[in-house]
């Protein structure tokens, strides 16, 4: 299944997408502009092929500014085929470049954890 996308879509919290106040912070135009470069080719049209499944995202990766309010937009199209599934979205990083995932920030009442201490601002 192939998925034709003019993304105007950037990398926030350093690998995802975002845009700040109508002023375009990063943009997604070409297949070197993402990291999956195998999976994504460029059509005569300029519009970005994606190539199968998966999580397409930016070699640009931004710093967030907590301050800033930000806000992700894309352009999707389909080309022939089923109709995919399309999710646009963002990939939080830590201070020291490592992935926030799900699993990380999770509450479950249940479990047998507490928190040690408050986290003062600042701290990573």
């Amino acid at each position: 299944m192939s998925i034709v996308s003019k993304l105007t879509v950037g990398l926030l919290a350093s690998a995802c997408m975002g845009m700040l106040s109508a002023q375009e912070i990063i943009s997604i135009e070409k297949p070197a502009d993402f990291a999956q470069k195998r999976q994504v080719a460029q059509a005569d049209d300029g519009a970005i092929l994606l190539k199968g499944n998966g999580a397409f995202t930016s070699v640009q990766a931004l710093t967030v500014d907590p301050a800033k309010k930000y806000q992700l937009s894309g352009e999707f199209c389909l080309k022939g085929g089923k109709t995919p599934n399309v999710y646009l979205g963002f990939v939080p990083y830590d201070g020291k470049n490592r992935q926030i995932t799900p699993s990380m920030i999770y509450i479950n009442v249940k479990s047998l954890t507490e928190v040690a201490e408050a986290a003062k601002k600042g701290d990573q």
